[in-house]
């Protein structure tokens, strides 16, 4: 029983349109009732009989100018649907509806006594209609109202006002516009004036005729030729600051010549007369020399030479000297004087840029002042040209037509064209009718929770046992015991073919129908001759159909003599209960077995052929999967419209711990409804033993 089948498409019987609707025929009506009670005074209410009557304009896509086709608009694209758009806003302007108000002819038509004149002007704009379609070059305009007097006259006097307000609004014959450009005129001419003046006296102070762009401000030119000539000075004097240090360093440690003794030595080696006096003393001295080569050392002559030579020597010697430091003073103060004249130029240099930096400031100040009244006439000019030749411009188109023209005036209307009560009751009731239809089919196909056998088939991959109708109607007891004897026989088959003794029977959920079905079983087979035990397991919530005792299986997991205990706890069978054990005395809400249960098992086998243990819903607890551990089958109690498929799911997860032999499912409490299909027909036909003949229509809407 519990092998899946293989996979197909499983019926799962949950569309029932005309069972949702014979089951919820209360609902039908109230939503009838409902709909109709809200929908019906709307719709008389709205059903109003209006008049309409229509105007066409034509938008033009180019305007037809009188000058030049140079001066004429052309609206191309986005641009001519921007400027449709804009047509179509002007013509429910408050402007516009506040001026056709004051028309004696259309007043009295809208305006009553104590109305006020801008809620009039809201409710006649809630009554126009402006269509206009991007590719069409036409607006119209709609106005509907419940009376046709004087329509025509409105739309045709709205579109009068509205193409007055639109030339004033449009570049040509606009007023305003060269009010505005004249304003502007007189403003340039008084300007401008001013702006000569001012540079006139900006030229006097200057002493600059002209004020260029291109050219630099001649001060900044003054500025930048003193700042060269300051940086050049600064440059000699570092130079000859230079120079100067140079030749005053004496390296006294190292002793070694300095550059000026260069320059000293260059310019001695150089200098023409100790040259000639040099070279005088020379030949003398050779001339000595000469003298000496035949002279002894005591011979008086060679002294008296000897002496003169070496006075010629010391002469040369000095000479050399004096000639050295006259050099060497003269180039220190020839490099000294150049130092102080550099420093003086680039004192009085530095002062002058100084003095022409402060005047430059202010010049530059009153040019670019000059540069920026040059810009601003040069621009009134120009504003002048373009403001006068605009004016002329407008002068000159001021007749000219127009973007927008009238296609079509409107016409007073003679009959209503919308509107009407007939049309929205109608509605109303269509309404309310399918709403009443399709609200129950709804709520059936969206209720989640498991109602009928294909689908716990389709969930389970194997059909359950058996299904049990709901046995609170009384016409379904007789089909029902008739059901629970099919299911008696199958278990008493799996007796007799399979030796399957020991059965768990459990619900998903609380109230599912586990313990009804559990003695109902029991006693049934009792009554085909199979000796069975009725065993309540549950001690999460006993059950008073178990009676009210001490002894019970909570006490056999602790008996010395349990054959003996198991006979005298057995309660015996009555006219409506079978033979059955109840739980008797638990402290807890779960079994405490001491580990004694598979000996207690053992005994209730011997004693009886089958035994049926009540246990307590899997999804709340564990004793369930205990129990299961020692039977040898787990009868599933499902009840209908209690659960969702996730919950099933959910306890066959459970169940696939312990690994049961055999797996088995039960829908209990079935409802059938009139007209409900194949379980209403069926009940009938087994109530009358004979069969009902349906047509196919009936056979489709019965179809389970």
């Amino acid at each position: 029983m519990a092998a899946p089948q293989e996979e197909e498409k499983i019926a799962t019987g949950r569309f029932q349109p005309w069972m949702s609707l014979r089951k919820r025929k209360w609902l039908i009506l109230a939503i009838i009732l409902l709909i109709n009670a809200i929908g019906l005074p709307i719709a008389w209410t709205l059903g109003v009989s209006y008049y309409m009557t229509r105007a066409v304009l034509f938008v033009a896509p180019r305007f037809a100018a009188n000058l030049t086709p140079e001066k004429e608009l052309d609206l191309r694209g986005e641009e001519y649907v921007m400027y449709t758009l804009q047509q179509v806003r002007l013509l429910t302007n408050s402007d516009v509806l506040h001026e056709i108000l004051q028309n004696p002819e259309i007043r009295p038509l809208w305006m009553k006594e104590g109305m006020n004149e801008n809620d009039v002007i809201d409710s006649i704009r809630k009554l126009i209609s402006v269509e206009s379609s991007r590719r069409s070059p036409f607006i119209i305009v709609s106005l509907k109202a419940k009376f046709a007097r004087g329509l025509d006259k409105t739309v045709n006097a709205l579109i009068e006002v509205y193409l007055k307000k639109s030339q004033e609004a449009n570049l040509y014959n606009s007023k305003l516009r060269i009010s505005n450009l004249q304003q502007r005129q007189s403003e340039l001419m008084h300007n401008i004036p001013a702006w000569h003046s001012r540079r006139t006296k900006i030229s006097e102070e200057l002493g600059v005729t002209t004020f260029q762009e291109t050219n630099l401000n001649p001060y900044d030119d003054i500025l930048v030729s003193n700042t060269v000539a300051y940086n050049n000075a600064r440059r000699l004097r570092v130079e000859a600051e230079a120079k100067l240090n140079v030749l005053d360093k004496v390296d006294k440690k190292n002793a070694k010549a300095t550059p000026l003794d260069a320059q000293v030595n260059e310019q001695v080696a150089n200098d023409s007369q100790l040259k000639s006096f040099k070279t005088k003393l020379i030949e003398r001295r050779v001339d000595l020399m000469t003298q000496l080569l035949g002279l002894t050392a005591e011979h008086p002559t060679f002294q008296r030479t000897e002496r003169e030579i070496a006075k010629i020597d010391n002469d040369i010697q000095k000479a050399s000297e004096i000639l050295s430091q006259e050099i060497r003073g003269r180039i220190l103060e020839q490099r000294r004087a150049e130092f102080l004249q550099a420093q003086k130029v680039e004192q009085a240099l530095s002062g002058e840029v100084q003095y022409q930096r402060e005047q430059a400031s202010h010049y530059t100040t009153l040019y670019n002042e000059a540069l920026a009244l040059n810009r601003e006439i040069d621009r009134a000019y120009k504003q002048l040209d373009a403001i006068n030749e605009r004016i002329s411009y407008l002068n000159i188109e001021a007749n000219a037509p127009g973007f927008v023209r009238v296609d079509a005036a409107a016409k007073e209307p003679r009959y209503p064209e919308i509107g009407g009560r007939k049309k929205p009751l109608l509605i109303v009731i269509g309404l309310s009718l399918g709403l009443a239809l399709i609200i129950p089919i709804l709520l059936d196909l969206l209720d989640m929770r498991i109602q009928t056998v294909g689908e716990v088939h389709k969930l389970m991959g194997f059909a359950p046992l058996a299904w049990l109708l709901d046995r609170k109607d009384m016409r379904n007891q007789e089909l029902a015991r008739d059901q629970l004897l099919r299911l008696a026989y199958a278990l008493q088959r799996e007796y007799l073919n399979n030796k399957t003794r020991c059965y768990v029977v459990t619900s998903i959920k609380p109230q599912g129908g586990a313990t009804s079905l559990c003695l109902e079983l029991t006693q049934m087979l009792n009554q085909l001759g199979i000796r069975s035990l009725a065993v309540e397991c549950n001690a999460f919530k006993p059950d008073a159909c178990y009676g009210e005792t001490t002894q019970g299986l909570a006490q056999l997991f602790s008996s010395s003599r349990l054959p003996e205990q198991l006979a005298e706890s057995i309660l015996p069978a009555t006219e409506n209960l079978p033979p059955r054990l109840a739980l008797g005395e638990n402290s807890q809400r779960y079994l405490i077995t001491q580990g004694h249960f598979p000996e207690v098992m053992d005994a209730l086998k011997n004693a009886f052929d089958m035994v049926f243990l009540d246990c307590p819903p899997i999804l709340l607890s564990a004793d369930t999967e205990l129990v299961g551990n020692l039977a040898d089958g787990v009868l599933v109690v499902i009840g209908a419209r209690q659960l969702h498929a996730g919950e099933l799911k959910r306890a066959m997860r459970l169940l696939e711990r312990i690994k049961p032999s055999l797996v088995a499912t039960v829908l209990n409490r079935v409802e059938i409804y009139q007209g409900g299909g194949y379980l209403a027909d069926l009940r009938q036909e087994y109530a009358t033993g004979r069969n009902l003949l349906r047509g196919r229509i009936a056979r489709w809407l019965w179809k389970a």
